[in-house]
């Protein structure tokens, strides 16, 4: 009478290390993992968890993509999305290639305070003013007119 339990206790104990192993290397993340900081506030792709609280799509919302930049430290413009008009960075007078380094005097969560200072700007006329690093030189860029309602990546026409 041992033998059968000891038996079917030392299967039930091999079955069970199975399926622990099994479940360790098939698991899959029930999350993405955390995007790491940057000087920028956020990543490229991923944009800002308060934009995306927002329900926005980062800089994207507002017809740009960009990425940190390090050197200088910012947020740098890596293009502007296809449209039949300018993107309100564009109207600002932001190029391809300029890190923006402050908005509104802000520097850090540079991502977080671009968002909120171009949803002002969009919605209330609130002024925007952005310090760019453009070949070498700091520039600084204003905008105190409310921008128009159809420009790219607002989801507006």
């Amino acid at each position: 009478m041992r033998r059968p339990l000891i038996a079917v206790a030392i299967v039930l104990a091999l079955v069970l290390i199975i399926v622990a192993i099994a479940l360790v290397y098939n698991r899959r993340p029930s999350a993405p993992p955390p995007a790491r900081p940057s000087a920028a506030g956020s990543t490229e792709t991923g944009g800002s968890a308060a934009a995306r609280a927002r329900g926005g799509r980062g800089i994207a919302q507002w017809g740009a993509t960009g990425r940190p930049s390090q050197n200088p430290q910012g947020l740098r413009i890596t293009g502007f999305l296809p449209s039949p008009g300018p993107s309100p960075l564009e109207v600002i007078g932001v190029r391809e290639g300029d890190v923006i380094v402050r908005c509104n005097g802000a520097s850090e969560q540079l991502r977080d305070h671009l968002l909120a200072a171009m949803t002002g700007l969009q919605e209330r006329g609130e002024p925007i003013v952005l310090v760019v690093s453009r070949d070498g030189r700091l520039l600084t860029l204003e905008r105190t007119e409310k921008l128009p309602s159809a420009g790219r990546g607002t989801g507006q026409h």
